[in-house]
């Protein structure tokens, strides 16, 4: 096996490719993101979330349930999608399609921004 030594070049090059790398990571996850419509997911969210959840800033939920700004404000996209993909009570057994659940998140995400 040859080794070759260790030049400024070289750690260059490797920066540059953890960059790269990161970015695309990122890219991807925000691509998934993207996807999504906030005006679906504000339209199914009236329909499935509204009796317990605050889905927007005219809504009320209940004591127990967060609200879709807190929920925003505390998990990220990565989590939202996992935790949407499967059931989880005391929430109504209700099965998303992968675009519903991105159609969800970016409502979600967009309360965030209000």
């Amino acid at each position: 096996m040859i080794v070759e030594p260790i030049t400024l070049a070289g750690i260059q090059m490797a920066g540059r490719r953890l960059c790269i790398s990161i970015l695309l990571s990122h890219a991807i996850v925000f691509s998934a993101y993207a996807a999504g419509d906030p005006v679906e997911g504000r339209r199914m969210s009236k329909r499935w979330c509204a009796s317990c959840h605050a889905v927007g800033p005219e809504g009320r939920g209940s004591d127990t349930a967060p609200s879709f700004a807190a929920i925003a404000q505390r998990r990220d996209v990565t989590y939202l999608q996992a935790f949407l993909s499967r059931p989880h009570p005391p929430m109504p057994r209700v099965q998303l399609s992968r675009q519903e659940i991105d159609d969800l998140i970016a409502y979600i995400e967009a309360q965030q921004l209000r």
